[in-house]
């Protein structure tokens, strides 16, 4: 469920909502996106906000972190939503978390595609990162199951991560 992009603290203005909040040493690092999805997602925009908490209790009472371990999520209804934000190291990827950021798809993609509006979503967060120097124009995009033993982020959404990235 989550992406990874490496970056520096900062806002972009517009583009997303939503705040989850964190207290999270600065992450340095070169660019690299991850993409992955969580398989316990119930569609509806009216449910995005009670799933976002309930990642949100998993990861801190299940997990023992500090907070989602994700940077942004984003939900099927294509509002993004700022887990750590940008330029914090998540808890997300093992071996990975220092030197990239996590954006969590929202859903369960191996049978169903993210909604064209949650694609534009992630593709304006991503612009977002580099137009404010969060990471570098040429980052790598990668799925969950690139750097862990996982189907996430789904085959479909697998599928779609090529075209997240923008010219």
């Amino acid at each position: 469920m989550d992406s990874i992009i490496h970056g520096r603290k900062s806002h972009c203005r517009g583009g997303y909502s939503g705040t989850v909040g964190s207290s999270s040493p600065s992450m340095p690092g070169d660019p690299q996106v991850s993409c992955s999805k969580s398989c316990h997602t119930p569609h509806g925009t009216a449910l995005w906000g009670h799933q976002l908490i309930h990642i949100q209790r998993m990861h801190m009472q299940d997990r023992n972190f500090d907070d989602i371990g994700y940077n942004f999520l984003i939900g099927g209804d294509c509002t993004v939503y700022e887990g750590r934000g940008w330029g914090v190291v998540g808890t997300h990827t093992k071996g990975n978390n220092h030197n990239s950021l996590a954006i969590a798809f929202m859903g369960n993609f191996n049978n169903e595609s993210p909604s064209p509006a949650a694609k534009s979503s992630v593709k304006q967060l991503l612009q977002c990162g580099v137009s404010q120097g969060h990471f570098h124009p040429v980052f790598i995009l990668l799925g969950h199951r690139d750097l862990r033993d996982t189907e996430c982020p789904g085959e479909r959404l697998y599928a779609a991560l090529k075209h997240l990235k923008f010219p």
